[in-house]
């Protein structure tokens, strides 16, 4: 018995010494899949990043790829589909976040719907998602009628550089009447014949920084009150001579000036005397007509720094002037002493020839939508 109960404990003793062996054994390979299982990850990721490298990139190189998605600043993408920057929160949950937190994406606003695809609440309760969105950034908003918009244009008003209202007949003037400390550009396609303002101009003030206007027609009431001496650029929808005159006589500084000369008989407008428009420091220079206003309107310009014309042909002579187009085209660059690089005639009935030959100087001459220099 006593033998037999030696062998037993040898057995025990061999058995345990087996399981201590085993035992190690096991956290041996236990180990080595876990290295084996992280340098599968390590692989793996390798693997993505040479499948997904954008996903390698920094935050902020991610960003700025964003932000060239979208069109430049300040044109507005559109407000959804595949263009919009909401396409951007659509890929993945790492990018959603980018772009949520990429102030430059939400910064210009589409809410002029002009094929109506969203109701003007929907747009506006976009334009103030996105404005939330645009954190301090400066802003640019275009917009059409829809009143649910006014609030966030109000709101945010310190925070706008350029505005463009389109076709609205119903904007409460404090949209426009309050301070706007960053403005720069401001876009307006409403004529200025409505009832509420017949009596009285709208005023825009508190406007330092505005440098380009664009107006529509002629206004029924007083000329608007607007900081004139500071703008460098000026677009008239449709102005009658006279009133371009009144207002011209206040913008010294303009650098470019685009008017469409109207002689419609509702048009009202103010008279003034036959004098020069200084514009002394004018680049660019673009005048059309619905009808050829008198002579001395055409004439009346002072542009010694004058590099580009753009002119209706039947603008330059006048209906009732013995002088022809080229004549009195010649005329104007003499008494400004300007140096034209490019010359633009349209609706012209004279040839290219007659201009070449007259003015051999400027390099670039141009009839209605052919080139020839």
């Amino acid at each position: 018995m006593l033998e037999s109960m030696k062998a037993d404990r040898a057995l025990i003793a061999e058995k345990e010494a087996k399981i201590i062996d085993l035992e190690t054994r096991i956290s041996i390979l236990r180990k080595s899949i876990t290295i084996a299982q992280l340098e599968k990850q390590v692989v793996l990721a390798r693997l993505d990043s040479y499948k997904y490298p954008v996903l390698t990139l920094p935050n902020e190189i991610v960003s700025e790829i964003f932000v060239h998605f979208i069109p430049p600043y300040p044109n507005p993408p559109p407000p959804s589909g595949v263009l919009s920057p909401t396409t951007l929160t659509h890929i993945c949950r790492h990018w959603r976040e980018i772009a949520l937190t990429t102030p430059a994406l939400w910064r210009s606003i589409n809410a002029a719907d002009r094929f109506g695809r969203h109701t003007p609440q929907e747009l506006a309760a976009l334009a103030t998602l996105w404005l939330d969105r645009s954190a301090g950034c400066r802003v640019s908003i275009s917009a059409t009628e829809p009143s649910p918009i006014f609030a966030a244009l109000i709101s945010h008003r310190s925070r706008l550089e350029h505005l463009e209202l389109d076709a609205i007949r119903t904007w409460p003037l404090e949209v426009l009447e309050g301070p706007m400390p960053r403005l720069r550009n401001l876009l307006l396609r409403t004529p200025f014949l409505l009832p509420h303002i017949s009596s009285t101009p709208i005023t825009i003030q508190d406007v330092p920084l505005l440098r380009t206007l664009t107006l529509p027609i002629s206004t029924a009431a007083p000329h608007p009150i607007l900081p004139w001496a500071q703008l460098t650029s000026l677009t008239f929808g449709e102005v009658h001579p006279n009133d371009c005159g009144v207002i011209l006589q206040k913008t010294p500084d303009l650098l470019n000036l685009s008017c469409f000369l109207s002689l419609r008989q509702d048009l009202p407008t103010q008279s003034i005397p036959a004098t020069d428009i200084p514009l002394l420091r004018l680049k660019s220079l673009v005048l059309e007509t619905d009808r050829a206003p008198e002579e001395n309107f055409f004439q009346s310009f002072l542009v010694p720094a004058l590099e580009s014309l753009e002119v209706q042909e039947d603008i330059m002579a006048g209906p009732d002037s013995d002088r022809d187009a080229i004549d009195s085209l010649d005329a104007f660059i003499a008494n400004s002493d300007c140096k034209l690089k490019t010359l633009r005639i349209t609706e012209a009935s004279m040839p290219w020839s007659s201009y070449r030959k007259v003015f051999p100087s400027i390099p670039e001459i141009v009839l209605d939508e052919h080139l020839f220099g």
